[in-house]
Formats: C-alpha cells, sequence, structure tokens
C-alpha cells in the first residue's frame, strides 16, 4: 500500500470512530436526561449571607424535576445566578446523587459602609452593594470601615468608579497607618475628578476625634504627622484634651485644644 493511501485510510478510520463515539455519546448523554432517578428534587445551597436564600431557590425553580447531570453540565443555571448576584465573587455548582444540586456562593468580603441616618449600605472592594441595613441592626454586621457624609443610595447597585478609587486610596492607606484605632470616615465634599484637590474629608478616630484631612493628597503622610503627634501628645501632655488635628497642609499639624 503506498503512503497517501495508506494515510487517506487512516484519515478514514479515525472520521468513522469518532462518529461512533460522538454518537455514543450523545446516546447516553439521552439515556440519563430520562432517567428520572437522576431528577432534581433539592437544590442545596451554602456559603449564601447577601445573596438571599430564598431568591435563590426561587431562581432555582425551573430546573426542578429536571436531570442534575445535564442541569450541570449545560452551565445555564450557573449563568443565570451569576447574573443576578453580583454580591457573589464565585459560584459553584455540582450534583450530589442521585437528586440534589448543590450550589456554593463564595461572596465579595465587606470593604466599607456607607452610613446614613437611617439606612447604611455594605459595599465591597469593586463598589458592588452587598447588604442594605437598618443602623439599629448593624451592630453585628460585618461593615468593614464606616463611611459618613455619601448618601447610601449612591451604592445602589454599585459606588460609581471614580469614588471607589478615592476610597479605596483611603481605606488602604489607613488599615496601614499606626495608631489611629477604630476610624469612621466623614466625607463633607467627594469630587468625582480622580486628580481634584477639592476633597474634604475628616477622620475620626475612635469615632470621635476628628483629623482634618482636606484632599486626598500625600494622604499617608498625613495620616504619619497625625499619628505622630497623638502619640506624642499621649506621652507629653495626656491631660490637655484635644478638639481635633488639622492636616490638610502636607507636613504641618495643627491642633485645637478643647476645653
Amino acid at each position: 500500500m503506498t503512503e497517501p493511501n495508506y494515510r487517506r485510510r487512516r484519515r478514514f478510520t479515525l472520521l468513522i470512530l469518532g462518529l461512533l463515539l460522538g454518537t455514543g455519546l450523545w446516546w447516553g448523554y439521552a439515556q440519563l436526561s430520562q432517567f428520572r432517578a437522576l431528577q432534581i428534587h433539592e437544590f442545596r445551597v451554602i456559603g449564601a449571607v447577601y445573596c438571599p436564600p430564598e431568591r435563590i431557590q426561587a431562581l432555582c425553580a425551573p430546573y426542578r424535576n429536571q436531570n442534575v447531570i445535564t442541569t450541570f453540565l449545560s452551565g445555564r443555571l450557573k449563568r443565570r445566578l451569576k447574573k443576578a448576584f453580583p454580591q457573589a465573587q464565585k459560584i459553584a455548582i455540582w450534583p450530589l446523587f442521585p437528586s440534589v444540586l448543590q450550589i456554593k456562593i463564595t461572596e465579595k468580603t465587606p470593604f466599607i459602609t456607607l452610613a446614613g441616618s437611617t439606612e447604611m449600605v455594605v459595599v465591597a472592594q469593586d463598589g458592588t452593594a452587598l447588604q442594605r441595613l437598618n443602623p439599629a441592626c448593624a451592630a453585628s454586621a460585618n461593615l468593614g470601615l464606616v463611611v459618613r457624609g455619601i448618601p447610601p443610595r449612591w451604592a445602589v447597585p454599585k459606588v460609581p468608579p471614580k469614588a471607589m478609587v478615592k476610597l479605596v486610596t483611603l481605606v488602604e492607606a489607613l488599615q496601614h497607618a499606626q495608631g489611629l484605632d477604630h476610624p469612621v470616615i466623614v466625607i463633607h465634599h467627594l469630587s468625582l475628578v480622580p486628580s481634584s484637590n477639592r476633597d474634604d474629608i475628616v477622620i475620626l478616630k475612635d469615632g470621635i476625634l476628628p483629623i482634618k484631612m482636606g484632599s486626598l493628597d500625600q494622604t499617608s503622610q498625613k495620616l504619619a504627622a497625625a499619628a505622630l503627634f497623638i502619640t506624642h501628645h499621649r506621652t507629653e501632655a495626656p491631660s490637655k484634651n484635644i478638639g481635633y488635628i488639622d492636616v490638610r497642609v502636607p507636613h504641618r499639624v495643627i491642633v485645637n485644644y478643647g476645653f
């Protein structure tokens, strides 16, 4: 047999084998989809806090009594849940034979909370609103850093990206600052122009002592200067009450002593 004929016969044989394999897989898939013992009777949801479990069950309801394997392999339910729940970082679905489909939700982590007088909204680092809260019920919630002065409605469905960039810069600087315990951020003005110096931001140390930051220009240096003064004050003049600390001008600390 010549080399070209051998190659042609080999390709033809592989083609036939491929067709037979494909036909077998299709037939097996069709048989499985009709197998009643594998119909879904339960959707088991784990890990959902910000994604309401009852809403997850409602979105899963059309898939009840469908085949557990074909539902898992098609990926349609997973895509539906991802679209419905931006709070989810990751959604994993797999079958628990014979009739359970398990849905594991890995949610985004709380980063900040926008606090208003009648409502609070927990927000992830990408700006996604995770949860709306009544302030009276917030004591047991994971809030991240609390931000006052920005209307909670800004976060629904997502904080504007330009504002979120500035908030992330400020929060990350606070996380690395030493000596500024339990800070609360107060926004008097936040420009949506990235390079603007018109921002008016105050940090409340322990939720009480105002540290006037002004703009986000040289944020880390301003926080370090305030923390250094507070440490010095505890040692040198602990009996004096501080009204506020002003670090709006970098490398200069202005202190108002209360009476």
